[in-house]
């Protein structure tokens, strides 16, 4: 073998490197881009559960509320809730 050709050789073995390397770029950049897309919509859908939750937070679901050890400035309000708030982990039909 010449020279001439073990530099032909290694030009093509360095540009199929670069074109290998290129795929699996493109490749990663979408993969990240549709984790980021993935991870967008899970915020969303978080903030929008997180504001449910403090929506549903009221001293006529918390457990102080029926025992009467709530003494909150809302004076069991059911529409407001302090920071004493403690679920009382019953159904609406079970506190009915």
């Amino acid at each position: 073998m010449t020279e001439n050709n073990i530099d032909t050789y290694m030009l093509e073995d360095a540009r199929r490197e670069v074109a290998e390397l290129k795929a699996e770029l493109k490749l990663n950049a979408s993969m990240l881009a549709r984790q980021t897309d993935l991870a967008r919509v899970a915020e969303t859908e978080s903030m929008k559960l997180r504001r449910e939750v403090e929506g549903l937070r009221c001293c006529g679901n918390c457990v102080k509320y029926y025992e009467h050890k709530c003494y909150c400035f809302h004076n069991w309000n059911p529409h407001k809730y302090c920071h004493n708030w403690t679920a009382d982990r019953l159904t609406r039909e079970e506190r009915e």
